[in-house]
């Protein structure tokens, strides 16, 4: 059967990995709420090829959001997943423009003398500028996963230079995972190569998951404000952005399995200059919701910038 395509769709395998195209682990899509990845009434559980939805091979049936993968290489930048046809048709609905932006690898050096790997992304007139941080090593979180990709593929698209990196220990990165101290040291090496290049536009710390929190250990006099996308906040609050007078704001999705609206509201009312934000229909992962993220981003971040 002959299927006929508009311009902004593209056609996946019925046999496509749900685990290989978000980029995560298997035990992270078995955590995926119910409500997050039912189009008409059916999910997909770990490992479960298109082919099984309507077939009764789902698991956990629900219906509210559709799956998310990405539109570049069907690994970054939010889609939606409409699956009106068996062969699963993915309509990309851009809410943010779609250029051209090289992408140039780069090497960190951190201060106990470590080699990182990331990626630079860099518009022709940038008026912002945003390190990535990635969620967790040990979870399967690198700088290509899901909500990061996003955030790299939408920004330099919109004006924002963008750098992300893996922490110590993750593919190409040397070094081993620190629970969260050597990887500060990391999060300063990037701002070590991003803002010589852009000195004088806004530098914002963007993080999601584990980079979220870890980001928020930074105070560095070169960063304008943080952005935080579904932070654990696993200290209760107890981080030294919290009492910084710049800028904050926090992505807290409405159905987080980490850190839920309710919980973060009173570690957040202490906090200075914060500004908090539920982002509807999203779980921890924002599948089906990344597109939201790179839209809070933009803007928080346009009046950050003088011009």
């Amino acid at each position: 059967m002959d299927v006929t395509l508009a311009e902004d769709e593209v056609l996946l395998a019925p046999d496509l990995d749900l685990v290989a195209v978000l980029r995560i682990e298997q035990h992270t899509v078995a955590l995926f709420d119910t409500t997050d990845m039912g189009p008409n009434g059916d999910d997909l559980g770990p490992h479960q090829p298109l082919r099984q939805l309507g077939g009764g091979g789902d698991e956990d049936a629900a219906s509210r959001l559709s799956v998310a993968v990405g539109a570049r290489d069907l690994h970054e930048e939010a889609v939606r997943l409409h699956f009106d046809r068996l062969f699963g048709v993915l309509h990309h609905h851009p809410k943010v423009a779609s250029g051209a932006v090289a992408i140039e690898r780069v090497t960190l050096k951190t201060s106990d003398g470590l080699a990182l790997e990331g990626e630079l992304a860099i518009p022709d007139e940038p008026w912002c500028a945003a390190v990535l941080a990635h969620p967790h090593p040990q979870f399967g979180g690198n700088m290509r996963s899901i909500v990061i990709g996003a955030l790299f593929a939408a920004l330099p698209d919109n004006g924002v230079a963008a750098l992300r990196f893996n922490f110590r220990g993750v593919e190409g990165s040397e070094g081993s995972f620190d629970d969260g101290r050597g990887e500060r040291q990391d999060i300063v090496a990037a701002l070590d190569v991003l803002h010589p290049i852009t000195e004088g536009l806004p530098l914002v710390l963007a993080g999601w998951s584990f980079g979220a929190d870890t980001s928020l250990d930074i105070v560095d006099e070169r960063v304008t404000a943080w952005f935080a996308v579904a932070p654990p906040l696993r200290r209760n609050g107890d981080y030294p952005a919290a009492s910084d007078p710049r800028p904050k704001f926090v992505a807290v999705p409405e159905h987080d399995q980490f850190r839920s609206p309710s919980s973060a509201k009173p570690i957040l009312s202490s906090w200075v200059n914060t500004q908090l934000e539920v982002v509807r229909g999203a779980d921890h992962f924002l599948v089906g919701r990344t597109d939201r993220a790179s839209e809070l981003f933009l803007d928080f971040a346009k009046p950050l910038s003088p011009t």
